[in-house]
């Protein structure tokens, strides 16, 4: 039984397994709709994944669109804490990144596709679940849970369940990123209006300033010529 504020998976009854986890993710498409903050929005993500899977790590990588690495945005524990340095595996996330596909580590240390690597081992991975962020052609980051307490901890249902919840996830991340690059490239348009209008109105300021010179050049020699005749 997988139990959080969302709701709780019944473990008996594939079928009533199944409608409850597509209840919950209805709700989560809900609640990841609600906002458009780069920032906030992986923590976001991540929270709501502690609540409807029983993992006791997660993080969040995204690839920078600057220079195209994956860097981790968030990375938390199931009560809540964030999290100083990389619990994950780099290993893992490597290989998930490059296959593009979702990836179950039942037990992590043991797995031959991993190698016994040193950070799966570093870092007490028992299990393991990455998948990418991928909502169309490009992926924008992985979404990594793990438990260190016991093997074999996660099934291939719980992996199923997360690609899709990494779905949604993804998507909003792809209209958070969206909305932030409108917002810029309206601030840059924004920009370059007023700059063109205050070119355009230096320009009129320093024709009238031209014109106001010409009468008074004369208004000023005039004077000095009155004065000599006076």
């Amino acid at each position: 039984t997988t139990t959080g504020s969302l709701g709780t998976v019944e473990a008996p009854g594939t079928a009533t397994r199944a409608r409850e986890r597509m209840r919950i993710l209805q709700e989560v498409a809900k609640l990841l709709s609600v906002t458009d903050d780069l920032e906030a929005l992986p923590g976001r993500v991540l929270d709501l994944a502690f609540q409807i899977l029983h993992v006791e790590r997660g993080a969040i990588l995204l690839v920078d669109e600057g220079t195209g690495k994956l860097e981790p945005r968030v990375t938390k524990t199931a009560e809540g804490t964030a999290v100083r340095g990389p619990i994950y595996s780099q290993n893992i996330v490597d290989f998930v990144l490059r296959r593009s596909v979702a990836a179950l580590f039942s037990d992590a240390v043991n797995d031959p596709r991993l190698g016994a690597a040193e950070s799966v081992i570093f870092s007490s991975i028992r299990a393991s679940m990455c998948v990418p962020l991928k909502p169309r052609d490009e992926v924008l980051g992985v979404l990594y849970v793990d438990n260190v307490s016991t093997p074999k901890s996660f099934s291939e249902d719980d992996l199923d369940f997360l690609v899709a919840f990494a779905g949604q996830a993804a998507l909003a991340l792809e209209n958070a990123r969206l909305y932030r690059r409108i917002e810029q490239e309206t601030v840059q348009r924004m920009q370059l209006i007023m700059d063109a209008k205050l070119a355009s109105l230096a320009a009129l300021v320093g024709g009238m300033a031209h014109e106001l010179r010409n009468p008074l050049n004369f208004i000023s020699n005039f004077a000095g010529l009155s004065v000599g005749l006076t």
